[in-house]
């Protein structure tokens, strides 16, 4: 999930990295970024997106929609038996990891159909220079859910970065959530001695 003003080609060497290494990947590009910058209106006008006016209503829409439709094509792929979705990862750099988090609570929230499991399939989160905050939106909705917060963590920012603080926020407000309750996958932090941040 890339940052805010950032598009799914920046992503592409590493993509291929993970899909080097076996892992089916997704890049997609949000609402606003990219290729993904004209839409229909209520009216059936084409409308162009302009990031700078985008607010927190948006930001939800990637979260619940854009974020969403990636989740079907994947199920569409789990259920033809070409990817294992008890596996989900989700990157997200920048204020995508705002995004990747707030889906996992939404993934984690969303009631089963009876026996059948219709969510729950975030299995992991990566952060990577993680931004404070996008439209309102944090990660204390996630770090404080009694699920989200016991899935497998990656927390990753430059040492010397402006984000080194966030990243270490975000480790210490698991740490109090997972104090109790059942075991949880593991969170690291890794702070490189490097100011580099975002896609760097």
């Amino acid at each position: 999930v890339h940052q805010w003003d950032g598009s799914a080609p920046q992503y592409l060497p590493l993509a291929n990295a993970l899909r080097d290494a076996g892992c089916m990947v997704c890049t997609l590009d949000l609402r606003g970024h990219g290729q993904s910058r004209n839409y229909v209106d209520a009216r059936g006008q084409a409308r162009q997106f302009d990031t700078s006016r985008m607010n927190r209503n948006d930001v939800q829409a990637m979260i619940n929609t854009d974020l969403e439709a990636v989740k079907k094509f994947l199920k569409a792929e789990n259920d033809a038996e070409r990817v294992n979705l008890n596996a989900l990862t989700l990157v997200g750099i920048g204020e995508g990891g705002i995004l990747a988090a707030n889906y996992a609570v939404l993934d984690w929230n969303f009631p089963d159909s009876g026996k059948k499991k219709q969510s729950k399939d975030v299995r992991a989160l990566v952060l990577v220079s993680p931004e404070k905050t996008l439209q309102g939106f944090g990660y204390d909705g996630a770090t404080r859910h009694p699920l989200v917060s016991r899935i497998s963590w990656q927390i990753i920012a430059g040492g010397n970065s402006p984000q080194a603080d966030e990243a270490e926020k975000i480790q210490k407000q698991l740490e109090r959530s997972r104090r109790s309750g059942p075991t949880a996958g593991p969170v690291d932090l890794f702070l490189p001695n490097s100011p580099a941040s975002g896609p760097d």
